[in-house]
């Protein structure tokens, strides 16, 4: 009979050993990121969106609009669409950088659960091909329902003479500072007190420049809070 060595009996006890020594390791770690997602208040607010944008939609609706081309994934939009529903009465809901409008559908959808029905305003820049598409998704999702107002044209043309309470001002297509700028200037100053002030930074220098340009920061008056940071979205809210 062949003998088994004790060291050959012991390697799978070992094996175990280093593995629970391994996780005990990792342990710190893990208990760390639970605490800072607990008290992080992105995570509450996309936790919250998730549940109550989930319970409008229809699973056919929810597919349809996760199929819509676009830079943004499900989860942002579903947030987007929160926030617009969540928005204070009064004022616009405007999506600057409309692009393939894959987000000014979330909005309707947001849109659709307020009394007031607010007005959708849509601002593309973009070229022949986005508008082309954009038309589309408007007709496939009946934005017109709610006041759809498209503008195609520059944001210098459209911001300074806006003149309207802004409710929700989505700031899409601001990927890098000079963007988030730029359309900061054009449009911050119309967003009503409570109302919310929103944009995507590709990156940690695009999410310090929205910082700088829209938290804590004061635009003829008006003084915005930073909410949180949900998934490359920043979040403002104007308090005064």
């Amino acid at each position: 009979m062949q003998q088994v060595s004790s060291t050959t009996r012991r390697t799978p006890r070992r094996r175990g050993l280093r593995r629970l020594l391994t996780d005990l390791g990792r342990l710190p770690l893990a208990t760390a990121a639970s605490l800072y997602r607990w008290f992080d208040p992105g995570f509450w607010l996309e936790r919250e969106a998730r549940n109550v944008v989930l319970g409008w939609l229809s699973q056919p609706r929810c597919r349809q609009l996760e199929k819509i081309a676009g830079r943004l994934s499900a989860r942002q939009c579903v947030l987007l669409a929160y926030l617009a529903a969540k928005a204070p009465v009064g004022g616009d809901v405007v999506h600057v950088g409309a692009w393939e409008s894959q987000t000014t559908a979330w909005l309707a959808e947001g849109v659709r659960q307020r009394s007031d029905r607010p007005r959708i305003v849509s601002v593309d820049s973009g070229g022949q091909d986005s508008w082309q598409e954009a038309s589309d998704i408007v007709r496939r999702f009946d934005s017109q329902a709610h006041q759809l107002k498209i503008y195609r044209t520059r944001l210098q043309d459209v911001g300074p003479s806006f003149g309207r309470p802004i409710a929700l001002l989505w700031m899409d297509g601001c990927r890098h500072g000079a963007d988030i700028r730029q359309q900061a200037e054009c449009f911050l100053p119309c967003v009503a007190r409570g109302g919310w002030a929103v944009c995507v930074a590709s990156d940690a220098s695009a999410a310090a420049e929205a910082r700088a340009v829209i938290g804590k920061r004061v635009h003829r008056g008006a003084e915005f809070r930073r909410i949180a940071t949900v998934r490359q979205l920043e979040i403002f809210r104007r308090e005064t």
